[in-house]
């Protein structure tokens, strides 16, 4: 005589999804009052570009301004990211 047992080995719910992290993006102020976009050069026209496509990403955004960087090539990035609605912002110095 056979017998046929069944077990239900699934668990009550399945695993949460992984997290979802926003993108990040880093901005580099030079003393010469460039912008490099993740280590590529842009001029602020392409920043602003670039600005716009990170906020629909809600993007993270970190800049690195150099030691002798101009205040206002830092503030116009920081005016910018303002202006496009990103919320998430941080500032980090350079030891050079």
């Amino acid at each position: 005589m056979q017998r046929e047992v069944v077990l239900d080995l699934t668990s009550g719910s399945p695993p949460p999804p992984p997290p979802v992290y926003p993108p990040r993006v880093r901005i580099d102020v030079t003393s010469e009052g460039l912008l490099l976009w993740d280590g590529r050069p842009v001029s602020v026209i392409e920043m602003e570009a670039l600005m716009s496509a990170a906020a629909k990403a809600n993007a993270d955004v970190t800049i690195w301004p150099e030691k002798l960087a101009h205040s206002r090539d830092v503030m116009a990035v920081m005016n910018s990211i303002r202006h496009h609605g990103l919320s998430k912002m941080a500032i980090v110095h350079h030891e050079n």
